[in-house]
């Protein structure tokens, strides 16, 4: 019987492409890398789970269904590594479940942005990908947002994109600061006409087809045309790049350090 446990945990994402180009891969590369581990997914989203269930009769466990398959199983050292971007509520909320179990031996591992040094490495694959841009286009990366302190780390991403000389990079959220509005005016300064939407989240699922380049008027797409520009899109996650999913796992192989000490 395996002796330790490793639980992945998102949001999730009810587009089975989606999954599949970054989710299913981190994990594919986990049970690889920890073949003597036995490896569950979690999924934080109910009506997420429950789409799926509805989609397609599979059952993806929440965090609290995991680790009891965990405890029923025996195994109490466990690693739980969530696959979200920043530390917010979803982050907050995991770690409140995992404290009700006072058998469980865990260590909860970080999220993607962290300190300044992960920060750096997001910017440098953007630029890698996005750097060579015709002038007259601009990259509007639109991330998710919070009500958290730390959606801070929106603000620090595009005061570092400046820093470094990345003029052409935009970082806006949906649901807090910076708002797309708030792109719009700096857009409106520089007199650029054509945009390049990209997701800053961890999948390409329902936010960045909906609320990103989808048919309802109040999409990113659209209010941009709206004001007069010219917009293209590229529907690809973060989790797609091979970069981050090697980040993710190296995450899980320092929390098992820490659980041999």
């Amino acid at each position: 019987m395996n002796k330790r446990g490793i639980l992945i945990v998102s949001v999730g994402t009810s587009h089975k492409d989606a999954r599949e180009k970054s989710i299913e891969i981190i994990e594919h590369l986990v049970r690889t890398k920890f073949p003597e581990c036995s490896i569950q997914v979690a999924f934080t989203s109910d009506s997420i789970r429950k789409k799926i269930f509805q989609q397609t009769g599979i059952v993806i466990d929440n965090v609290e269904s995991a680790i009891n398959r965990f405890y029923s199983n025996g195994i109490l050292d466990i690693i739980i590594q969530p696959i979200h971007l920043i530390s917010g509520y979803d982050y907050e909320e995991v770690m409140k479940i995992l404290l009700k179990y006072k058998k469980l031996n865990f260590i909860i591992g970080k999220p993607l942005l962290s300190n300044h040094q992960d920060l750096d490495r997001i910017i440098n694959i953007l630029k890698k990908r996005y750097d060579s841009l015709p002038r007259s286009e601009v990259l509007v990366l639109m991330g998710h947002g919070t009500s958290h302190p730390a959606n801070i780390i929106y603000e620090q991403i595009q005061q570092r994109l400046n820093q470094l000389g990345l003029s052409r990079f935009y970082v806006g959220t949906l649901s807090a600061k910076p708002s797309l509005s708030d792109v719009m005016l700096l857009l409106k300064e520089v007199k650029v006409q054509k945009v390049l939407l990209v997701p800053l989240m961890l999948v390409a699922g329902n936010h960045a087809k909906e609320d990103m380049v989808g048919q309802k008027s109040d999409s990113w797409k659209n209010r941009l045309e709206r004001e007069g520009f010219f917009v293209q899109y590229e529907l690809k996650g973060l989790g797609e790049y091979q970069e981050i999913q090697e980040v993710y796992v190296k995450r899980i192989e320092e929390s098992m350090n820490l659980l041999d000490k």
